[in-house]
C-alpha cells in the first residue's frame, strides 16, 4: 500500500509540473520574436486552414476525376416468393446473383474535365502560396509597427526621466537663489507634457500589440521580446527589370494563369458536349428455384452521341467563353496592378532609407545642442525656455530617427510581399 502511495505521490507531482511548464510556455506568457510570430501565425492562423481545406477539396476533385475510366464492378443478390390460391394452390421461390463490370473508353469531355480540374489543383496550391506570402507580410510588418511603438515608449520615459531630473535641479537653484521660482514652474509644465505624451505612448503599443495579435490568429494579449538592432539589411532595388520579372512570378499571378487555362479547357469541353463516348461493359448472373442455377453472362461496347440538344451547348459555350474573358482580363489587371505595386514599394523603400540616414545625422545634432543649452543652463547664461526646446527637439529627433528605422524595414517587408517571397525569418521544417 506504501509502495502504491508513494507511486501515485510521484505520478501527480509529473503531472503538475508538466501543467505549470505548458502554462508558462503558453503563448500569452511568452515575449515572441519575429521568428515566433510567424511559425504560429502560419501555422494556426483561420486564413491558412482555409486555404488547406481548400487545397484538399481540390485533391479530391482530381481524384474524382481521375476516377472516369476506372473499372467500375458491382454485385447483386436478391430473393423473391410467390404463390397461388387458385384454382390452384402453391407457391415458389427464386435466388439471384449477379456480378457486372463497366469501363468508359473514350470520352473526350472527360478527358478535358480531368485537364481543367487538373489546372484547378495548381491554382489551389498558389493559392496556398499566395496565402502564406500575404500573412507572413501582415505579421512581419505589425511585428515592426509594435517594435516601432515600443521603442517610442521608451523615448517617452526617458524624455520624463531627463525632465524629471531637470525639475530637481531648478528646484535646487532656486532654493538656493540662483533661479527665480518661474523655473520651477516652468519645469513642472514640461514635467506633465512628458507624462501626459507618455499616456499616449502606452496607448499606442497597446493598439499595436492588439493589431500583431489579430495578424498572428490570436485571442487574447501577447508581449514581444526586446528588439536591439538598429542597423539595416541591405536592399538591393537598384535592377527594376529582375524586380519586375520576380514579381509577374509571384503566386496570385500562378492562381490567374492557371485560372485562365482552365477556363479554357472548359471551353473546349463545352464545345465538345455533342462529341461521342465509348464504352464497354461485361456481367455474370445466377438465377433461379433449384441447384445448379440458370447462369448467363452478357458482354457489349456503347456507342454514346448526342445528336441534339435544344440549345443547351450553346448557351455552355456562351457562359464557358464569358468565364475565359473574364479570366484573361483578371490576369490583365493583376499584371498591371504589380508593376504599380512595385514601383510604390521601391519608392517607399528608398525614401525610407533615405529619410533614416537624415535623421542619424539630426539625433547627434539635437544631442549636442541639448548638451550646450544644459550647460548654459546650468553655469546661468542660458534660460529654462532654450532647454525645454532643446529636450524636445532632442526627443523629436530620436522618434524620427526609430520611426524612420522601423520604416525602412516595414517598407523591405511590403517589397518582399511584392516579389511574392517569405521572410527570411520563416523557416519551414
Amino acid at each position: 500500500m506504501k509502495v502504491f502511495l508513494r507511486f501515485m505521490a510521484v505520478f501527480l507531482a509529473v503531472i503538475l509540473s508538466a501543467a505549470l511548464f505548458a502554462q508558462s510556455d503558453a503563448l500569452p506568457e511568452r515575449e515572441l520574436r519575429l521568428e515566433d510570430c510567424l511559425k504560429y501565425g502560419l501555422s494556426s492562423h483561420p486564413k491558412v486552414k482555409i486555404a488547406e481545406s481548400t487545397l484538399e477539396v481540390q485533391k479530391a476533385s482530381v481524384m474524382s476525376a481521375d476516377g472516369v475510366y476506372d473499372i467500375s464492378l458491382s454485385g447483386g443478390l436478391s430473393y423473391s416468393a410467390d404463390g397461388k390460391d387458385r384454382p390452384v394452390s402453391g407457391s415458389s421461390s427464386s435466388v439471384s446473383e449477379s456480378l457486372s463490370f463497366s469501363k468508359k473508353i473514350f470520352d473526350p469531355k472527360s478527358d478535358l474535365q480531368k485537364k481543367a480540374v487538373r489546372e484547378g489543383l495548381t491554382s489551389a496550391n498558389h493559392q496556398f502560396d499566395s496565402t502564406m506570402i500575404d500573412l507572413a507580410a501582415q505579421i512581419k510588418s505589425a511585428y515592426f509597427q509594435a517594435q516601432q511603438k515600443r521603442a517610442l515608449l521608451k523615448v517617452k520615459i526617458e524624455t520624463l526621466e531627463s525632465y524629471e531630473k531637470h525639475l530637481k535641479k531648478v528646484e535646487s537653484f532656486v532654493e538656493v537663489g540662483t533661479r527665480p521660482p518661474y523655473d520651477i514652474t516652468k519645469a513642472q509644465v514640461d514635467v506633465a507634457n512628458a507624462r501626459v505624451a507618455l499616456i499616449s505612448a502606452r496607448s499606442a503599443l497597446k493598439s499595436a500589440l492588439a493589431n500583431l495579435a489579430q495578424a498572428m490568429g490570436v485571442e487574447g494579449s501577447i508581449n514581444i521580446a526586446s528588439y536591439d538592432e538598429d542597423v539595416l539589411p541591405e536592399f538591393d532595388v537598384s535592377d527594376r527589370k529582375i524586380l519586375l520579372d520576380q514579381a509577374m512570378m509571384r503566386p496570385d499571378i500562378m492562381v490567374k494563369e492557371a485560372n485562365l487555362r482552365a477556363s479554357v479547357l472548359n471551353l473546349s469541353k463545352a464545345k465538345k458536349s455533342l462529341s461521342p463516348s465509348l464504352s464497354s461493359s461485361a456481367g455474370y448472373s445466377w438465377r433461379g428455384e433449384n441447384s445448379p442455377q440458370n447462369r448467363s453472362w452478357s458482354a457489349g461496347v456503347n456507342l454514346s452521341w448526342p445528336i441534339l440538344d435544344g440549345r443547351i451547348t450553346k448557351a455552355q459555350i456562351q457562359s464557358a467563353e464569358g468565364s475565359m474573358n473574364n479570366a484573361k482580363a483578371s490576369l490583365a489587371d493583376l499584371r498591371l496592378s504589380v508593376y504599380t505595386q512595385l514601383e510604390n514599394s521601391v519608392t517607399d523603400l528608398s525614401d525610407a532609407l533615405e529619410r533614416f540616414e537624415a535623421n542619424k545625422v539630426l539625433v547627434r545634432q539635437a544631442r549636442e545642442s541639448l548638451e550646450l543649452a544644459e550647460a548654459r543652463y546650468d553655469t546661468g547664461i542660458g534660460s529654462p525656455l532654450e532647454v525645454s526646446d532643446a529636450r524636445v527637439d532632442y526627443s523629436a529627433a530620436r522618434g524620427g530617427y526609430i520611426v524612420s528605422y522601423f520604416d525602412s524595414l516595414i517598407a523591405g517587408t511590403s517589397l518582399d510581399k511584392v516579389l511574392g517571397k517569405l521572410p527570411r525569418e520563416y523557416v519551414q521544417k
